[in-house]
């Protein structure tokens, strides 16, 4: 299968790439958001709550912290469990 992605009709120079997220109850939303692939085009939009945004200004992207492995009730990590 091959598919084509739409142009950026901001710059014309890139495609906009397709972001998928997760939803409230943990349902994977697809396409919830298109980005640019140009960087120094800043296009983009996301769709929330089925309203349509775009062109706000993006925040640099910050890594979260790392976060301890969680622990079961009994206190023992449970990340070194076979799965």
């Amino acid at each position: 299968m091959d598919t084509k992605l739409p142009q950026c009709q901001k710059c014309n120079t890139g495609v906009l790439l397709p972001l998928s997220d997760y939803g409230r109850e943990g349902a994977s939303v697809h396409y919830k958001a298109w980005v640019c692939s140009n960087p120094e085009c800043d296009y983009h939009l996301r769709i929330d709550n089925g309203e349509i945004s775009f062109g706000k200004a993006l925040e640099p992207y910050a890594p979260r912290e790392a976060r301890p492995s969680p622990k079961s009730s009994w206190g023992r990590d449970e990340s070194s469990f076979n799965r």
